[in-house]
This record gives C-alpha cells, sequence and structure tokens, in this order.
C-alpha cells in the first residue's frame, strides 16, 4: 500500500468523481484495510463532498477487515474533516449522511465542532437519524449520546434552541412507536436518553403519548419528569412543572389522590437562587428597609437574601404586597423563604 500510494498520492489533486470511484471502488480494494489514517486524510484535504462520499462509501468496507487501532485512527480522520467545516453539514447531501449514529453523537458533543450553539446544524443531523430508513439508527445515536454526556458530565443543554430542537424531533419520530412501548422503553426515554433536554418540556409535547399507556408506563414518565427537577435550576423548571401537572390531569386513572399521600417538599436553594442576584437586595436594604424598599423585590429574591432584614413586621408589609401584586411562586420558594424566617 505504502508504494501504491507514494505513486498515486501527487496526481490526487486532479482526480475527478470518476477517479475516486475507480480506486477506492476497484483498483485499491484488496489493500484497503491497510489505508492508514494518514493516508486518508492525504486523500481527503482538498476534495468536495461529493468525492469524499465515494472515499468514504470505499473506506466502509474495507472497515471490518481492518485492526482496531486503524479503525479508531480512520474515524478520528473523518471527525477532524467535519469538524473543520460542520457548517457543509446544512449543504444538500452534505456530510452527515456519511457519519455512523455514534460519530454523529461525537460531532455534535465535540465543544471544537461548535454543534451544540448552531440549530441548524442539529436539526440536520437529528432528521438524518430520524428519516433514515434503518430504525435502529436513532436508538444507536441516543446510547453514544447518553454516555459520551455522562463522561463529560453534561446534564443539561444549555441552548434553548438546540435543547427544544432534539426534543421536538425526537418526540415526532417516536410517537409511532409509543403505542408499543412497555413500561421499561418510556423509563429509558424520559429517564435517560432525554434527560438533558428535558427543560425544554411544555404540556404540548406530551401529547404525543398514548392516552391508554399502562400505569406503570405513566409512572415511568412521571418519574423521569420529577427527576429532573432535582437537577433543573428554578428559572429552567416551570415547563417540567406544568408538564408533570398536565400528565397527572390527563392521567387521573393512574393517580393516588393527595388525602392518601404523604409529600415532602424538597428545597435546594442552589437551584432555586441560580438566577438571583444576591448582592442587590443586600445592598439596597443596608441602607434602609422602607416598605417601598421592601416591596421592590419578589419573594424569590427575599428567600435568596440572608434575611436578616425580615422583622415580623417587615413580614406584614411583604405579605400584603405580595398579596396585591398577585404574582403566584413555587411551593419550593415558600418553603426556603420560611425556612429562612425561622432561622431567624
Amino acid at each position: 500500500m505504502n508504494r501504491t500510494f507514494t505513486i498515486i498520492s501527487p496526481h490526487f489533486q486532479h482526480f475527478k468523481e470518476n477517479d475516486w470511484s475507480v480506486w477506492f471502488h476497484l483498483k485499491l480494494v484488496p489493500i484497503l484495510p491497510s489505508f492508514s489514517p494518514v493516508m486518508l486524510k492525504n486523500a481527503t484535504t482538498n476534495v468536495n463532498c461529493t468525492s469524499y462520499h465515494v472515499v468514504v462509501s470505499g473506506m466502509a468496507k474495507a472497515f471490518p477487515a481492518m485492526p482496531l487501532h486503524r479503525r479508531q485512527g480512520i474515524t478520528d480522520v473523518l471527525l477532524g474533516y467535519l469538524r473543520k467545516s460542520a457548517n457543509v453539514i446544512n449543504e444538500p447531501g452534505g456530510r452527515c449522511g456519511l457519519l455512523s449514529p455514534n460519530q454523529k453523537a461525537e460531532l455534535i458533543l465535540d465543544p471544537d465542532s461548535g454543534a451544540l450553539e448552531d440549530e441548524a446544524i442539529i436539526r440536520k443531523v437529528f432528521t438524518s437519524l430520524t428519516e433514515s430508513p434503518d430504525d435502529e439508527q436513532l436508538k444507536l445515536f441516543f446510547q453514544a449520546f447518553t454516555n459520551i454526556n455522562k463522561q463529560q458530565n453534561i446534564t443539561i443543554i444549555t441552548n434553548p434552541g438546540v435543547r427544544d430542537t432534539i426534543l421536538n424531533l425526537t418526540l415526532t419520530a417516536l410517537a409511532g412507536e409509543f403505542e408499543d412501548f412497555e413500561a421499561e422503553d418510556f423509563q429509558l426515554w424520559f429517564q435517560v436518553n432525554l434527560a438533558p433536554v428535558m427543560a425544554s418540556l411544555r404540556p404540548d409535547s406530551l401529547v404525543v403519548i398514548p392516552s391508554d399507556i399502562s400505569c406503570a408506563s405513566y409512572a415511568a414518565i412521571l418519574t423521569g419528569l420529577q427527576q429532573s427537577l432535582k437537577s433543573l435550576p428554578l428559572h429552567l423548571s416551570q415547563g417540567v412543572i406544568s408538564s408533570i401537572d398536565s400528565l397527572k390531569e390527563t392521567f387521573t386513572r393512574c393517580s393516588v389522590p393527595d388525602s392518601f399521600t404523604c409529600k415532602e417538599t424538597l428545597v435546594d436553594e442552589d437551584l432555586i437562587c441560580a438566577a438571583v442576584d444576591r448582592s442587590q437586595l443586600e445592598q439596597t436594604l443596608s441602607s434602609g428597609n422602607s416598605p417601598e424598599a421592601l416591596c421592590n423585590f419578589t419573594i424569590t429574591q427575599h428567600a435568596c437574601s440572608s434575611a436578616t432584614h425580615l422583622t415580623a413586621s417587615n413580614l406584614v408589609t411583604l405579605m400584603k404586597c405580595s398579596l396585591e401584586s398577585q404574582r403566584t411562586y413555587p411551593v419550593e420558594v415558600w418553603k426556603l423563604f420560611f425556612q429562612k424566617l425561622l432561622l431567624h
């Protein structure tokens, strides 16, 4: 292979599509398993998308005969080529279709690709998965997606547009399969696979769930939503909270009446206060805590403060203006607020 490559490589710059096909699908076939990552990088450096497809499809046939270390090297070259111009995925007939589900997961989760900040790239990747005639493509992608997220400690996709796209396209693709899902299938998708995008969940996202699923399946979905609240900041959890309420209303036949259950509201101050500027309230009230100053801040902001300013009279003032504003707060916020009062 080395000698052959030395002879033909200077001519790569003049190759047409047919030339690539002749060499990588006919002449080099017997020795392609010896094709090294360096050779592949050299061959594909300046080729267009069509020629690249010809080369890679020829390499794919030789892949099973390659030793493991060479396969990994070849894969690294392919991903490197895509990272350099990830926007090419958006071109008609672009490179996305050349990647395996595992490679697509690696691509979008690679910080250097910028894919997690580009909704168009994510849409192209997921469209290639959901419209593939191979029903296993999406499942294989999420296996890799989940594993890489664990390795990189990614618990949430932060870009809202990207997160919405992943969730919506996935749920749409699965809609036709939900009828045949067992409880463990719902558990896998709602407790594991979709966990990093759960912040984008809204009540209307769940309309694809059949109303006749078993109560065990309902419980698996509900558990996934409830688990996500343990890691989501308060300002990103409202959609999930609304979805839980909507799910319970839809599946009343599976719900245990509240009068028969003892609820414990868990409070995580870091999650509740993640988006709160604690210093602003402290600085304002340090110079005086007039009724006007107290009422310029929300209950959430007071709950996230040291609460040393909340005397009995101040509490009455704050409760009065809170009622007048008619603003509602989650149970967790009120619990944190009163916990702070008890400490002072």
